[in-house]
Order: structure tokens, then C-alpha cells, then sequence
């Protein structure tokens, strides 16, 4: 799992999320689900992704995982964290295009908000708009929207009314 410190990065809207039409679920990363030591009676890590010109060394032994939580300086502006757990604790496991991504049941008290994009379809939105207002487990959950700048390369992230 990916997540990163800001909602109103245009860069992150753009490459994550559909071009501004996709949604930002912000999650509350001093939950156990993130910090405990353990998932599941497995390990885990959750740490922030570390930025530099050079590849980490890879010390097998010692820290196997680290060189996954390392990026090119071409990617600081990101603010990455990261979660890594074993394969065979995921709650569910798909496959798409060659690739198999494994999937965690998380507490909704781990929703802090959702961000709908500047550029969302109108159905999507009144999707996400009714079921968050009218599903029990989600009504407390703040909804906001990005806003485009009309004169700069900036967003806006405000309430949604």
C-alpha cells in the first residue's frame, strides 16, 4: 500500500487518480492498522519512502526489504509511506493484466475523509456523494473536493456543501 502526505498535489491527481477524476480516501496513518508491529500474527512495516540519486544497497541479510522504501529524488515531492506485509495474510487476492494484488480489510475508523476530483464524472460524484451520506458507516466521514485555480497550477481542497 502507497500513501502520501497531501491531498491537493496536482502531480499525485494526475498520475494517481485518473487526470483529477478519481477520489483521495485520507487515512489515519497513526492507526494500529499502520503502526502495530504485527498484522494478522504477521509482520509488518510502515515506513516513509526515503529519496536519493543513488540505489540503495541491497543487504539481504540484515534489512531485505529496505531497497522498497527508497525512491529517485525525481519523486521527493511525493511524500510516500509505505505498508509491506506478507502475501499470505491479505484478505482477498485478485489478478489484473499479468499482476496479482492482495487486498486488506480495513476498519472504517480509519477514514478520516474523502476528496473527490476537480474533474469527476457527475454520476461517479452522486455515487460517492449518496453512499456517503446515506450508509451508516460513512456519514461521519468528512467529504471535501479539489477546485482547480483559475490562475494557477494549484487545487483547492474545500467542503463539499
Amino acid at each position: 500500500l502507497r500513501l502520501y502526505e497531501r491531498a491537493d498535489s496536482p502531480m499525485l491527481w494526475q498520475y494517481y487518480a485518473d487526470d483529477n477524476r478519481g477520489l483521495v480516501i485520507e487515512l489515519d496513518q497513526t492507526h494500529e492498522f499502520f503502526t502495530a508491529k504485527q498484522y494478522h500474527g504477521d509482520p509488518q512495516l510502515f515506513k516513509p519512502v526515503k529519496y536519493g540519486q543513488e540505489r540503495p544497497l541491497r543487504l539481504k541479510q540484515t534489512h531485505p526489504f529496505d531497497p522498497l522504501f527508497y525512491r529517485s529524488d525525481h519523486f521527493a515531492n511525493e511524500r510516500e509511506w509505505r505498508v509491506m506485509r506478507p502475501a499470505g495474510v491479505a484478505d482477498k487476492q485478485i489478478s489484473k493484466h499479468d499482476s496479482r494484488f492482495y487486498l486488506h480489510r480495513m476498519p472504517v475508523s480509519i477514514i478520516k475523509s474523502v476528496t473527490l476530483g476537480a474533474l469527476i464524472t457527475k454520476g461517479l460524484k452522486d455515487q460517492l456523494i449518496n453512499l456517503l451520506k446515506t450508509d451508516l458507516r460513512y456519514r461521519h466521514i468528512p467529504i471535501y473536493e479539489c477546485r482547480l485555480d483559475p490562475t494557477q497550477y494549484l487545487l483547492h481542497r474545500v467542503a463539499y456543501s
